[in-house]
Order: structure tokens, then sequence, then C-alpha cells
């Protein structure tokens, strides 16, 4: 797949196009129907499926002090839309000029102009132009006029809920992992790297490593089974997401302790995976409940994990 950082670099001599816009945060299930059909029809007409996605997210742009904490990093979404097969993805920047864009404008110049559009593929909710003032219907009008295919698709259920992004950061800051990753079609995932930390538990037999990530949200603070992926392998491993009451810390740490896990990782890559959040944070008397509850917690997440990962 390639990335294209703006229209600016865009080849020249690039063939017919189905392509889809949106900010695609968390390429759930919804967002990959929509890019799986985008990349289906490519392969129909021969042509190439393209993916219009903006960074930074309009609303960093437009209302920078309510704009939601993000469920991807951009690498991770490159990476989730790469999987579904999309030729390109063009991550396009949200400023002034964009957003002067009227509908027309919008599809004429980046659209028709720039990605030789030869149908679209969105969802019933989809906005676009000036003050979001273009809507599925105003897409309908212009592909008759401009001689474009509109493939409209109907929103997809979890149950009797629509799946969104907003939901899906709603779910996760209440601790529901389980339910988000019915949403996401996978586990929601941190990644980034293994830090220094205050190497307590180690001193209390349950060692951990201490992740430092570039994810915005956050799960709720709480005791999680998790998987831990390190250099292509999954481990089974128990996390906490706090404060570290017992020990009156104050910053908020993501640190996980891996199972039967016995090498040196700080400064490496990993990646954490929520599986199921097993209770609340708790403040305990001393090291001595600490470490009886610990051990409980490990129990439970070897428990819940032996169902994804037997071992």
């Amino acid at each position: 797949m390639k990335i294209i950082k703006g229209s600016r670099d865009l080849p020249p001599d690039l063939p017919a196009s189905v392509l889809t816009v949106g900010n695609f945060d968390g390429v759930h299930v919804g967002h990959q129907r929509i890019i799986s059909t985008a990349v289906e029809k490519a392969h129909q007409i021969e042509g190439i499926s393209i993916v219009f996605t903006f960074d930074p997210h309009p609303l960093r742009f437009l209302n920078p002090q309510d704009s939601p904490s993000l469920l991807t990093t951009l690498s991770q979404k490159a990476r989730l839309i790469q999987q579904l097969g999309v030729d390109m993805l063009l991550c396009a920047p949200f400023d002034e000029e964009m957003l002067s864009l009227s509908p027309r404008r919008f599809v004429c110049e980046m659209l028709l102009s720039g990605l030789k559009m030869r149908e679209i593929v969105e969802g019933p909710s989809f906005t676009f132009g000036t003050g979001r003032s273009g809507t599925v219907d105003t897409l309908r009008e212009l592909g008759k006029a401009l001689g474009f295919g509109v493939i409209l698709l109907e929103d997809v259920k979890v149950g009797p809920e629509i799946v969104t992004s907003t939901r899906i950061r709603e779910l996760l800051c209440a601790g529901s992992v389980e339910q988000a990753a019915k949403f996401l079609g996978r586990y929601y995932t941190l990644e980034g790297k293994v830090v220094e930390g205050e190497r307590r538990g180690k001193t209390l037999g349950f060692p951990t490593v201490n992740l430092a990530t570039g994810n915005e949200l956050i799960p709720c603070t709480g005791i999680y089974a998790v998987l831990v992926e390190y250099q292509s392998g999954l481990h089974r491993g128990v996390a906490n997401v706090g404060y570290s009451p017992t020990f009156a810390e104050r910053g908020l740490t993501v640190e996980a302790h891996i199972f039967d896990f016995h090498q040196e990782v700080y400064g490496e890559e990993i990646s954490l995976h929520f599986v199921k959040r097993l209770r609340n944070e708790m403040k305990f008397s001393g090291p001595g409940e600490l470490i009886r509850q610990m051990e409980k917690d490990a129990q439970d997440a070897k428990g819940v994990l032996q169902e994804v990962i037997p071992g």
C-alpha cells in the first residue's frame, strides 16, 4: 500500500479508482465493511482502491479543546487499512484550504481531478465540504451530474447498537473492553516502548513492563487480562492501568506482568491487547495484602486467557 501525505504528492498517472473518504478512527467493523467494499469494487473495474483520510482529525483543527481522544495513532490506522488490501492511503492535511471547499469543489478538485474517482463508497452519516454541508443526498446528486457511481452502505450494528467510534470511546472509558472488541473486530491495543519504572513489581515477585504509549485513549483504570505482543510473539499477562494507590504514586501508569517471561525488554516496542477487565483498582493495607490480590489477579487472567491462547 502506498501512503501519500497530501494531494500534491500524488503520482500523475493514477488509474481509475474506487475510494472512500472519512476519518476512520479505530478502523472498526463499520469502517472495515466500507473499505472492503471499495477494495472489491476496485478489483471489478481493474482500478485501484483509495482511502482518503485526514491528518490531523478535523476536530483538532476546528475545536481542539473538545476534540476526542483518538482510538488509533496514524501508524496504527495505516497498518489496519493496509491489512484490508487497500492500494493507496491518502492522508490529507485538514487546514483552512480544505475547510473552504464546498461539497462540489471537494468532489471535483480532490476526488475526480486528483484521484480519478470512478466510484465512491460511504455510510449513511457521511458529510463533506464546508461546514459539513454535503450529505449522502448531495453525493448522489453530484454523482448523477458528474458521472461517478455512489455506493451507500447501511450502518453496521452489534446487537441493537450502531457501531461508531464515539461509542467505542465510551465503552473503553467505562472499562468495557470486551464489548469494545466486538465493535472493533479485534482487541483494543496500546502500543509503545518499555520504560524504566519503580521496579516495585519485581520486589513483590511480579516483575512488570511499563509502557510509554503514543495512544491517546487509555482504558478505564483497573486490572485487565491482556495479551502482550513482542517481536511478533503473543504472551499472556495481567495489566494494571492506574495510579498505584497503595504506594501513593500520582501519575497514570500502564504496566503488565507477563506470565513465564524473563527477558529484559527496556527500550523495546510492545503492544498490549486488552481482553477483559477483571476488577477496579484498589488500595491495600500493605504489601502482603497486595501480593495476595496480585496472585488472585494472575490466576483470574490465566483463566480468561486460556480460552484465547491455550497453554
